[in-house]
Formats: structure tokens, sequence, C-alpha cells
């Protein structure tokens, strides 16, 4: 074999792996969704929210390298000290005011309050949606370039309501910067949910 057939075959070798690597962690990529907290969208296999290992999904890195996260999206994303991705939906985008009262979830933008059609919680979570110690009212200002993302199981959700923390319930400071997570932290979109075969759907984008 010639020296030019060798370098030719080890240049298209090195494109293929190349483009391999490139669209594996810029394009898109498999996750494994572990844990119920966003039952009944995710990890809901044979009328049971799972609380192991469950759904395998498609997430789209690509898209967020051009256009920011919008409401309504379930995103995978990396808390700052986190080793682990967490999937949540985003709730609130950079200058939303976030409401928490009474179990339900409102949005204030431009002046305007308006309560979230949450369409996507089951009925053991609709009008559930609590903070720590079932406070009456919590407001959350959501900074630039950050977002404010819940769990659809908000009875077994642990996100910004508790700045992500392991605690379930545990207190935070809404004020702070904590229940955030900046968009630099967010890996990608959760597209489509492909195993097990029997779950295979599109996820759904909320209000």
């Amino acid at each position: 074999m010639k020296k030019n057939q060798i370098f030719t075959e080890i240049f298209e070798l090195f494109l293929v792996v190349l483009i391999a690597l490139t669209v594996r962690f810029y394009v898109v990529s498999l996750f494994r969704v572990s844990g119920p907290s966003m039952c009944n969208t995710l990890n809901y296999i044979d009328s049971t929210c799972r609380s192991g290992f469950g759904d395998i999904m498609l997430v789209n890195h690509f898209k967020y390298i051009f256009k920011d996260p919008i409401r309504g999206e379930v995103v995978v994303f990396k808390p700052e000290g986190y080793e682990d991705y967490l999937v949540k939906r985003v709730i609130g985008v950079s200058g939303d005011k976030i409401i928490i009262e009474n179990g339900f979830v409102y949005r204030e933008n431009d002046g305007v309050v308006s309560k979230i059609d949450e369409f996507y919680l089951n009925s053991e979570n609709l009008g559930r949606t609590f903070t720590a110690n079932f406070r009456d009212r919590v407001e959350y200002i959501v900074p630039d370039d950050s977002y404010f993302l819940l769990g659809d199981n908000r009875n077994h959700s642990s996100d910004s309501r508790n700045c992500f923390s392991k605690v379930q319930g545990s207190f935070c400071d809404p004020s702070s910067d904590a229940p955030f997570v900046v968009k630099k932290h967010i890996s990608g979109k959760s597209e489509f949910v492909i195993w097990p075969l029997s779950n295979i759907h599109k996820i759904k984008l909320g209000s």
C-alpha cells in the first residue's frame, strides 16, 4: 500500500471520528433518566413512576448554541457544584417574576400576572406546588441569562424551590441567585423518549 493511500485512509478515519464526536457532544446525545421527579412526563412506565433508571431520551445540544431555552421546554443541565446532570422544565426566563401561591404557579411579565396552565402535571401534583414550610406566597425574580426550573412531579422533585438541594424541602432564599440556573450550565433540550419501546413519545412543550 502506498504512503499516500495510507495517509488518505488515516485522514478519512480521523474525519469520521471527529464527526462522530461532534455529533455526540455538540449535536445530539442519549440521556438515561433516573428518578421520578419528571413523572408523568418522564419515567412513567407501565402506569408507574419509576424511582430508578428508566426512560432513555434524545437530547438536542445544538439548539441552544444559537437560541435560548424558552418557557415550557424540558432541559438537561448541571447546577453549580453538581456532579450529575438533572432534567427539569423551564418555568421562568430572564425578567419573569414567578409566584408560587396556594399550591399554584403564576408568572408576571410586563406587569401582567397569569396562572400557568400546567397541563403536564398529574392529578397528584396539580395545585400542590409548595415551597419549604408550605409558605403561602413566594416570589422569584429571574435574573439575566438565568432560568427557573421545576420538576413535573412536584411532590418528589428537588428544583429551583430548594436550590436543587438533595434534601427535598430545604429552604432556599428566593432573593438570592441560588434558585436559578444560568444558560452555560444547560446542556440541551429533551426532545424524544426513545426507550422503552412502549413509552416512545415526543416530549411536549409546556406553557
